[in-house]
C-alpha cells in the first residue's frame, strides 16, 4: 500500500500543472505601504488622478516569486488621507492579510469617477479569482466592481463602505481574454473605492493530462491486484 501511494503521488506530480498562487495588492497612500511580499499601488495622501501604476507594475506572489502579471491603473481617484482610515475588525475572508493593506485606499467622491485596473500577461492555462475590499472610518456608501474577462462582465459590490467589517466580495472562474487580460472598474455612490485586492490563480488541467492520470491510476491498481 505504501509503495502504491508513493508511485501514485509521483504520477500526480508529473501530470498536474504547476500550483496556483496568491497575490496581495495594497491600494493606498504611499505614506502607508505594506512591507514584505505585497504589491503597493498608490500616490501621496490627498493627491488625485495618478499613481505608481499608471504605466504598469509587475506583480509578485505572496512567496515573493515573479508572476509575469502586470497591473495598470488608469484614471485613479484620490488617495485618502489618514482621517478616513478604518481600523476596526475585518472580514473573516481576509484573515492573515496585513492591516496596513486594508486600512486605507483609493477614494471616489463621485459616481462619475470610474478608475480601471487592468491585469495583463495572464495565462490561459489558469483561472483567476479576484477578492475585493474597501472601508472607510468616517463615511462611505456603496461601491460596485464590474469585472471583464473572456466571458463578458460580472458585477459585484460592497453595500456599505463605512466601517466595513464583513464584506469582501469575490468573482471566481475568470478567464483571460484574447489579449491575456482581465480588467475591472470601480464606482462609488458616495465615497469609497478600493483598499485591497487579492488575486488567486488556479491551474486548469488539460483533458489529456486528466486522461493520462486516469490511465496511470488504473495501471497501478491492476499491478497491485496482480
Amino acid at each position: 500500500m505504501k509503495l502504491f501511494r508513493t508511485i501514485l503521488f509521483a504520477s500526480l506530480s508529473a501530470i498536474l500543472p504547476s500550483m496556483g498562487a496568491v497575490i496581495h495588492v495594497d491600494f493606498g497612500r504611499t505614506e502607508n505601504t505594506t512591507t514584505g511580499n505585497y504589491n503597493n499601488v498608490g500616490g501621496s495622501g490627498g493627491s488625485y488622478g495618478s499613481s505608481n501604476a499608471d504605466s504598469g507594475i509587475s506583480l509578485i506572489d505572496e512567496d515573493g516569486n515573479t508572476t509575469g502579471i502586470t497591473l495598470t491603473l488608469t484614471d485613479a481617484g484620490t488617495w485618502a488621507n489618514s482621517g478616513a482610515d478604518y481600523s476596526g475588525a475585518y472580514p473573516t475572508a481576509l484573515v492573515g492579510v496585513e492591516s496596513t493593506a486594508l486600512a486605507d485606499g483609493m477614494n471616489l467622491a463621485s459616481p462619475t469617477l470610474t478608475p480601471t485596473v487592468t491585469l495583463s500577461g495572464l495565462d490561459s492555462g489558469f483561472t483567476y479569482e479576484l477578492i475585493f475590499y474597501t472601508a472607510r472610518g468616517n463615511n462611505g456608501e456603496t461601491v460596485t466592481y464590474t469585472v471583464s474577462d473572456a466571458n463578458g462582465d460580472t458585477v459585484t459590490s460592497i453595500s456599505s463602505v463605512l466601517n466595513n467589517s464583513t464584506e469582501a466580495p469575490s468573482v471566481s472562474g475568470l478567464t483571460p481574454d484574447t489579449n491575456g487580460e482581465i480588467s475591472f472598474t470601480t464606482q462609488a455612490s458616495n465615497r469609497g473605492g478600493i483598499n485591497y485586492l487579492q488575486i488567486v490563480t488556479t491551474p486548469v488541467p488539460e483533458p489529456s493530462s486528466i486522461a493520462l492520470l486516469g490511465l496511470s491510476a488504473a495501471g497501478l491498481l491492476r499491478r497491485r491486484r496482480a
